[in-house]
């Protein structure tokens, strides 16, 4: 807007000089030139009217220039930034492959035990550890924090598959370390659930862009 601004005032600028030096010119060098004064103003009239079509057209020409030049520096800002947004999603992809394998321990540690969650949940409870500690190890391979702030700079819709994988992951990891610490065996169950629902959509959609 303030580069269309400039444009327009540079341009009027220039035909309002360019009206006035014709004028002045005119009326000064010309006017010893003719024996009526009605010669001197048809003169300097006729001078005007052509400094006027003369910076019409230089005008539009200036404006379409300027115009150009606005389109393709805004066309190079697209480029420059959907490459952007293109790195940032390649780096994203690759984090979130990176962490498939821990996701897939995970969901099929769950998938074996998953006929019965409430009483795998009192075990977990009652300080049976081996769920437990078989759910930390594999969670500690997940690696979420540079994928949170990589994802921050991913603003293009067009990557929201992405974006939704990155909070898949997120959550798998809180909710994992939230399962471990918690001793009341219906917030357990629930949350085992939860893992595994969470672990079937990362892998879902990781399955996609193997495709």
């Amino acid at each position: 807007m303030k580069q269309k601004l400039v444009n327009w005032t540079g341009i009027s600028f220039g035909f309002s000089v360019g009206l006035f030096s014709t004028f002045l010119f005119s009326v000064t060098f010309l006017s010893e030139k003719f024996d009526k004064p009605w010669d001197i103003f048809w003169s300097a009239l006729n001078a005007i009217i052509g400094a006027v079509i003369g910076s019409l057209i230089g005008g539009t020409i200036a404006y379409s220039v300027a115009m150009y030049q606005i389109n393709a520096q805004h066309r190079r800002e697209e480029e420059k930034e959907e490459k952007s947004q293109k790195m940032i999603a390649s780096r994203i992809l690759n984090e979130l492959i990176v962490n498939l394998p821990a996701v897939k321990r995970i969901n099929g540690m769950l998938a074996e035990l998953s006929g019965d969650f409430l009483g795998l949940a009192q075990e977990m409870a009652n300080d049976n550890k081996e769920i437990t500690e078989g759910l930390t190890v594999f969670n500690n391979q997940i690696e979420v924090d540079l994928l949170l702030q990589l994802r921050t700079n991913l603003v293009d819709m067009k990557y929201i598959e992405l974006y939704k994988s990155v909070e898949l992951l997120d959550q798998i990891k809180k909710t994992t370390i939230y399962i471990t610490n918690q001793k009341i065996p219906d917030y357990i169950s629930y949350s085992l659930e939860r893992i595994l629902f969470l672990t079937n959509e990362y892998i879902s959609l990781m399955d996609k862009y193997d495709e």
